[in-house]
């Protein structure tokens, strides 16, 4: 998930609030670390999903 989605922590209850509905965050791109990890097109799809229009929600190049 993008760390843009991220709208409040509680650090007491270790919760981590987004912005997508259950629906959004069960239909994101599926990750799978062997595969996923330090791949760039799967950044890249992530970014596009949560429609950020770059990867992680960063700026695009």
């Amino acid at each position: 998930m993008s760390a843009s989605t991220v709208v409040r922590i509680d650090p007491e209850d270790r919760k981590v609030f987004v912005g997508r509905t259950k629906e959004q965050i069960k239909d994101a791109p599926e990750f799978h670390r062997d595969q996923h990890l330090g791949n760039a097109g799967y950044r890249e799809e992530l970014g596009t999903y949560y429609g950020t229009g770059a990867p992680f929600g960063g700026r695009p190049a």
